[in-house]
């Protein structure tokens, strides 16, 4: 991982702070485990076989915040980690293990809150960041992994339990490849559907 990258848009955030207290807005801090499902993998025919490399599913864990420009809208940010297994298939033969990759996604969203906060919170969202792949482990090899930009589409629901406190729960779906940093590979497949629970702190 690129560590400037990750201080550079932690940066950005820093930023934004200062705007969300000059207009007098509510702010959320949040952490969260998030079940990461790819939904898309890479395929290929050789002769009379079929190739297929995936993605597997994958828990990771993230941090997020989030400030209020009003009782209809908010903008947030996280960052999330998760590592997967790679699994190689070939029509008519077991499966096996081909390695594993971790990335690190910071994420943007700008949320659209439905109910105002009352009872629960409900809002949705496109989501916008940049995520950044540590190498492709395999055996005793390795292979560096290019960072790429990531959007999607953002779901959540915040039910309060206590004067400051909420349970959370997501549903995203973000666009994303895993591509080697090597002239002409292909890139696998990963769009992953993740789904988060998680608990935040509202002041």
């Amino acid at each position: 991982m690129r560590l400037t990258k990750v201080l550079a848009l932690i940066a950005v955030v820093a930023l934004a702070v200062p705007l969300a207290n000059a207009a007098d807005t509510k702010h959320k801090f949040s952490f969260g485990v998030g079940y990461f499902m790819p939904m898309s993998d890479y395929s290929f025919t050789e002769d009379t076989y079929t190739i297929t490399m995936a993605t597997d599913d994958a828990l990771g864990f993230g941090l997020g915040y989030e400030f209020y420009y009003n009782e209809m809208v908010s903008f947030g940010a996280s960052l999330w980690y998760a590592d997967h297994d790679m699994t190689l298939s070939v029509s008519g033969e077991p499966d096996s293990d081909y390695g594993s990759v971790a990335w690190m996604p910071i994420l943007f969203d700008a949320n659209f809150h439905l109910l105002k906060g009352k009872p629960v919170d409900f809002y949705f969202g496109p989501t916008l960041g940049y995520a950044m792949f540590d190498d492709w482990k395999y055996a005793s090899e390795t292979m560096g992994m290019k960072d790429q930009f990531v959007y999607g589409v953002n779901l959540g629901l915040d039910v309060p339990f206590a004067e400051s406190w909420a349970f959370t729960a997501g549903l995203r779906y973000l666009l994303l490849d895993a591509e080697p940093d090597v002239t002409g590979a292909d890139a696998v497949g990963v769009d992953p559907l993740v789904l988060t629970v998680g608990v935040g702190y509202k002041f």
